[in-house]
């Protein structure tokens, strides 16, 4: 039995076998003795905390058999160690795109307070495009050598001084992690099970599921048993009824006491109405629910617009990723169906919520060639138990994302927006448009920072380039290790660098 009830380990170390063959030192092997020994010694007695790795090496071509499956699904944490071998290992991508689905649709979700039970490991510098899918919304620890950004390293020496140094991290923040999970899982097994409610009993949040195509078929199912363990009550399988006029009837009939509206789309439109052919059903529940509840269209992240074929389709998603935000009434996403349980979670907590935010909530957005400043400064914001959600790591435009954005403002005190190595005016552009969004939406958002990174720059022309937004700048630009004082400026308004 694991630490955390309900759970058979508490920890599944996912790897690449390349990286802990001979040649390697065995390195694996070694790591987990490490992380064994430290997180025996946080808890104080040995064997308390469950590590499951699987030392079985078949080869190329394997399959995830019953032996991972199991792990996976009774674990309660995954340590990732990402490597070159392994995020070009499909085995090894399926353990961690597996688990994502997983904790995406349990009953604890994806996070325990700040930490993401999904934590990579960095073996080697790799670039933020090489990553696996939504890493880099996660902390993660750096265990290579490499100083440079343009460097790949190596894993760092057994035993070393930086190794030692980083595997306290580590096993710290896992045992954080832990305690707090147990903590969650023991309040929730005391909780007395109420007999089921019927419908018109039920007073939990009530969403409009709409007809998906049957492309979508797995992540609509997945979403749905997603939302239903978080205790949503779902409106879905409309229709029937199939005529024009009294499926209208029933959708808006459905929709009057529903707190959000899901739109799962992708490259086809989906099954005409009977009776207006002119449309289908996917199109029709969409303008339906439009003034009726807020609408959330989500489509997969690698979708590419521009070259959806049917032009009804490519028309009205191209309008709705292009729409005015400032109305507020609906969010267009593009992104991962391992996170869409998550998302819409966080989207009806924003929806609902009236309290201010967190004393020390912050959220972090970067351009894709600064991505690396996060792994730079990730220590200091483990001290202070900060949570580094990353809005816009994947486009190149100030504009682009801004439904996301807009999302995290709703419930976030502080924006740090990093200014390193991104084309010219990226940051001072995106800060510009976090906000105009703050103000014309009225968002909870009230503290705008920009961390300066390297390569040099001078702080006072950016402060007269941002003039007149109410942005504070940490100046780091001269040097790669974040300076002595980083989170007393962020939270409590120290003084700048």
């Amino acid at each position: 039995m694991a630490y955390v009830p309900g759970f058979e380990y508490d920890i599944f170390i996912s790897y690449a076998h390349v990286d802990n063959s001979e040649f390697s030192d065995h390195w694996v092997d070694h790591f987990q003795k490490w992380l064994q020994g430290l997180v025996d010694s946080n808890h104080g007695r040995p064997g308390r905390v469950r590590i499951w790795r699987d030392t079985r090496d078949m080869g190329a071509g394997r399959i995830i058999d019953d032996t991972v499956e199991h792990g996976l699904n009774n674990s309660a944490v995954m340590v990732a160690l990402l490597s070159r071998g392994y995020v070009t290992s499909d085995y090894c991508l399926k353990e961690w795109n597996m688990f994502q689905e997983i904790i995406g649709r349990d009953a604890y979700g994806s996070r325990i307070d700040t930490w993401s039970r999904q934590f990579p490991v960095m073996l080697r510098n790799l670039p933020p495009e090489q990553w696996p899918p939504n890493a880099g919304e996660k902390m993660f620890v750096s265990m290579h050598d490499a100083v440079h950004p343009e460097k790949l390293g190596n894993p760092l020496e057994i035993g070393s001084p930086p190794f030692r140094e980083a595997m306290s991290n580590l096993s710290e923040n896992l045992w954080f992690m832990l305690e707090a999970f147990k903590q969650r899982a023991d309040a929730k097994a005391a909780e007395p099970q109420p007999a089921p409610a019927s419908e018109s009993e039920s007073t939990g949040p009530k969403i409009f599921l709409a007809r998906a195509n049957d492309t979508l078929h797995e992540t609509f199912h997945h979403l749905k048993d997603g939302l239903e363990h978080e205790g949503i009550r779902i409106v879905t399988d409309i229709p029937p009824p199939h005529e024009d006029r009294a499926h209208e009837e029933r959708v808006i009939q459905e929709l009057a006491d529903c707190d959000l509206s899901i739109h799962l789309m992708d490259h086809l439109p989906g099954r005409a109405v009977e009776g207006n052919p002119e449309t289908t059903y996917a199109h029709a529940q969409l303008h339906l629910a439009e003034g009726k509840t807020h609408r959330l269209i989500w489509t997969p992240a690698d979708l590419d617009i521009a070259a959806v074929g049917n032009p009804v389709q490519r028309d009205l998603l191209t309008r709705l990723e292009s729409g005015e935000r400032e109305r507020g009434d609906y969010s267009f996403v593009q992104g991962s169906p391992a996170n869409l349980t998550r998302e819409v979670m966080d989207l009806l907590r924003d929806l609902q919520s009236s309290d201010a935010p967190g004393e020390h909530s912050l959220l972090l957005d970067t351009h894709l060639k600064d991505l690396y400043c996060v792994s730079k400064i990730s220590d200091r914001l483990l001290e202070g138990k900060v949570d580094p959600l990353l809005v816009n790591p994947e486009t190149g435009e100030p504009e682009q994302n801004l439904d996301i954005l807009e999302s995290r403002l709703r419930s976030t005190a502080r924006l740090l927006v990093f200014n390193g190595r991104a084309p010219n005016n990226w940051a001072v552009n995106r800060l510009a448009e976090a906000f105009r969004l703050v103000v014309s939406c009225s968002l909870q958002a009230r503290d705008f920072l920009m961390y300066l990174a390297p390569p040099r720059k001078d702080p006072g022309a950016i402060k007269r380039r941002l003039h007149p937004l109410p942005v504070r700048v940490w100046d780091n630009s001269d040097s790669d290790t974040p300076k002595e004082g980083l989170l007393d400026f962020i939270f409590n308004g120290g003084d700048p660098a």
